[in-house]
């Protein structure tokens, strides 16, 4: 029924976005399990043995990766031929049913956990590279997974299922709703052009659409601020302290909880430089090559991503996942053993330093670097393979 319908549209999906979030925080509780069992061992001097043991315990995480090799598999030679989705359905009721099953799954989630950001459907690129990647990926092998309690694999399998559910295909659901509801304007008169309704709050688009207000002025000057905002990188910390008060300074359940979140977080601050040298924490075995894209988020990661690169950012969190499908291994300026980059790492089977001091920053989008797990350095390398200095 026109712009009324799309008002309720909009003003469902904003709620079911709000929701999502506060569900994701009402989740959070569910960390701390994984956070005393890690805590607990870590105590004992066994946290790097424990979270080996773990590699494997995060089904969310490997999922797009699995799926899009059912995919590859089924095409065989044919997937480094085909040009687009339309060709994958087309080759065989067994692809068309799993690049089906990828997209119910992940299509609809926002790249970058925002209603503004596009969602993975809307890049068939990001998709076809993404499974011309997995081609031949089999899972890790979890050895000592079955010594891990049951509740501490549900615990730690949570944190990808969590925002991943929570946050990214909210934002998506959000998405397709505020993108139709721009459309409706422009048709009705009422909006200059479709995209400026991403620079509207949800009750502003939904009166919008009820009224039939003209808020071309308001999401204009928004459009202005947005774009001065995007255009620097934020801080770790907007306020107050980088990292939380020490637990012995709580209260004491408090303070119990806030040591296992942070154990299983870590939010930790990168490793200590070494003169000149980029050092961080190794995850994985093996030493890999590989041209490294600097990104600071998942989105600028996918525009140039093509399999094998090394992807050099600030962070990571479940918006990459879909993308750390493609890559030869990961590098993160914070985080430590068990932040997002090295959970991802492991589960994967892939190599990643996390916590190396002013990598973004030092590392020239495109360079050949080496990344070598277990003296955890990140190395810039010259066309033949030789270190350069």
């Amino acid at each position: 029924d026109g712009l009324d319908g799309l008002a309720r549209l909009v003003a469902e999906a904003g709620g079911l976005a709000t929701d999502g979030i506060a569900e994701h925080f009402a989740l959070s509780v569910g960390y701390l399990g994984a956070g005393q069992f890690i805590e607990r061992h870590a105590l004992g001097g066994d946290r790097e043995r424990v979270l080996a043991k773990l590699a494997g315990a995060s089904p969310g995480s490997r999922e797009p990766t699995e799926l899009a090799a059912v995919v590859a598999d089924e095409l065989g030679d044919e997937v480094d031929r085909v040009s687009s989705l339309a060709e994958i359905s087309a080759h065989s009721a067994a692809a068309s049913d799993g690049l089906a099953r990828l997209l119910e799954r992940f299509g609809s989630r926002s790249l970058d956990g925002g209603s503004d950001a596009p969602t993975f459907a809307e890049r068939p690129d990001l998709v076809l590279r993404s499974i011309r990647a997995a081609r031949g990926h089999r899972p890790v092998e979890s050895p000592g997974l079955d010594e891990i309690p049951p509740d501490v694999q549900r615990s730690y399998a949570l944190r990808d299922d969590n925002v991943g559910i929570t946050c990214n295909w909210t934002a998506g659901l959000l998405r397709r709703a505020v993108m139709a509801a721009g459309e409706g304007l422009v048709a009705h008169g009422v909006l200059e052009k479709p995209d400026l309704v991403f620079h509207l709050s949800v009750a502003q688009l939904s009166r919008a659409c009820a009224g039939r207000l003209d808020l071309t002025e308001q999401a204009r000057t928004a459009e202005a601020v947005h774009a001065l905002a995007s255009a620097s990188v934020p801080p770790p910390v907007i306020d107050g302290e980088r990292f939380p008060k020490p637990p012995h300074e709580l209260p004491a359940n408090v303070g119990a909880a806030t040591s296992a979140l942070m154990t299983y977080r870590e939010p930790m601050p990168p490793a200590e430089p070494r003169g000149d040298q980029l050092r961080g924490i190794g995850i994985g075995t093996a030493v890999v090559q590989g041209r490294a894209r600097v990104a600071h988020n998942a989105i600028a990661g996918g525009d140039a991503l093509e399999p094998g690169d090394i992807v050099v950012t600030s962070i990571t969190d479940s918006a990459f996942n879909v993308l750390l499908t493609m890559v030869g291994g990961v590098v993160t300026e914070f985080g430590g053993a068990n932040s997002h980059a090295a959970l991802m790492a492991r589960e994967l089977g892939m190599t990643a330093i996390v916590g190396v001091e002013g990598v973004v920053a030092r590392i020239p989008d495109g360079a050949l670097i080496e990344l070598d797990p277990g003296t955890g350095e990140v190395r810039i390398v010259d066309g033949s393979g030789r270190t350069v200095d």
